[in-house]
């Protein structure tokens, strides 16, 4: 990561920080609770994303 202003650089990694443990938790637990019938299609999506 390029160095950026101790101010910005604070702001954008807690945004980020932010983002990756409250979206992806609540999506991953969207997907899993949609539908039992989707289950492979989900396990496959999951596996492309990670």
């Amino acid at each position: 990561m390029p160095h950026l202003q101790s101010g910005d650089h604070s702001i954008e990694g807690r945004f980020f920080v932010t983002i990756q443990w409250i979206y992806l938790p609540l999506f991953l637990s969207f997907l899993v609770s949609k539908n039992d019938e989707n289950e492979k299609k989900e396990t496959i999506f999951i596996k492309i994303c990670l």
